[in-house]
């Protein structure tokens, strides 16, 4: 289970992240939200090919189909960027946000924060 537990309130989240995407398609290329399917022992997810996409895009039904949220992305202050989820893709469950690093830098980790939302 996730440490970071988050009440369900019926605003979108909003996730700062302590990197700065010099444009949307980069921020689609390196963050992919993801909701997890559970059971009692594990999380599992399906990792497919499709690219993330942005909220209200017409790749953003495709994304949702392999397993993937869309996602409103904008710049935060000098170095960080806001993912934001919309309320109506969220339900109670784990989620994980996979920061692909190694798309800057081969030599980078991929990154993955969880949380739950109740």
């Amino acid at each position: 289970n996730a440490k970071t537990i988050v009440k369900r309130d019926g605003k979108d989240l909003k996730i700062i992240a302590n990197i700065q995407c010099t444009n949307k398609e980069t921020a689609l290329g390196v963050f992919k939200v993801v909701r997890f399917k559970t059971t009692k022992k594990d999380r599992r997810l399906r990792w497919f090919q499709t690219k993330a996409a942005l909220i209200g895009t017409s790749k953003s039904e495709e994304a949702d189909k392999a397993g993937y949220l869309s996602f409103g992305y904008q710049k935060y202050g000098d170095h960080s960027t806001m993912l934001t989820i919309p309320a109506s893709q969220l339900e109670p469950g784990e989620y994980g946000i996979y920061f692909l690093a190694n798309m800057f830098e081969p030599n980078l980790a991929i990154r993955c924060y969880t949380f739950s939302l109740e």
